[in-house]
């Protein structure tokens, strides 16, 4: 019974603690009126990616504060998985993760013909036309999200090291932005259309 106890004591401390307190970050949305995005309808958020861990904390975030549905894509790794199960852990059973194994595409297609939202993070160097194919299937709505910070961003996509990026980013203030993206593909190609959307996430 002291186990018991014991446990629910601990637990009910870290679910108080969201993941942006572990690494003493704050943020503030940009937009003018910051309680006007939602995050409950059918939309494809097309985030970037230049903080690594804090770009998924903002989001994650957000995310629970709105209570809605959502699934966010990532890559097939174990820490992605851990912190799948620390949210689990938590009770946080609206947010999904949908790891890039096989039929990534047709998976979050399914999803935004479902009216949820899906979001996927963007590094600088990306050039996979996933994104293409999946406003082909569905003809989803876009929305940009950018996050910024006032400091050099340091990422795994430029080889930083996992302890730099974490030094890097801790105890920093973060800026974020939303805006829909209106896009029309028949006027262009896979590569060209993924980096017209790239320019928009880093311009």
């Amino acid at each position: 019974m002291k186990k018991i106890f014991i446990f629910l004591i601990i637990y009910l401390i870290i679910s108080q603690i969201s993941l942006l307190q572990f690494v003493n970050s704050t943020y503030e949305i940009k937009n003018p009126n910051p309680n006007s995005f939602s995050y409950g309808k059918k939309q494809l958020i097309i985030s970037t990616h230049d903080y690594e861990h804090i770009d998924i904390f903002i989001i994650l975030n957000e995310i629970i504060r709105q209570k809605y549905p959502v699934t966010i894509v990532f890559a097939d790794h174990l820490w992605n998985y851990l912190l799948y199960y620390y949210l689990q852990f938590l009770g946080k059973f609206h947010i999904q993760f949908l790891f890039t194994t096989n039929g990534t595409v047709n998976k979050v297609s399914n999803l935004l013909q479902q009216n949820q939202t899906v979001i996927i993070y963007s590094y600088r160097s990306n050039e996979s036309t996933g994104i293409y194919h999946i406003l082909r299937n569905t003809k989803s709505p876009i929305v940009i999200c950018k996050i910024t910070s006032d400091h050099e961003y340091t990422n795994l996509d430029q080889n930083d090291c996992l302890l730099s990026i974490f030094l890097k980013n801790f105890g920093k203030h973060y800026f974020v932005e939303y805006s829909d993206f209106n896009y029309n593909l028949v006027s262009l190609k896979p590569k060209e259309f993924i980096k017209r959307i790239n320019y928009e996430l880093y311009q």
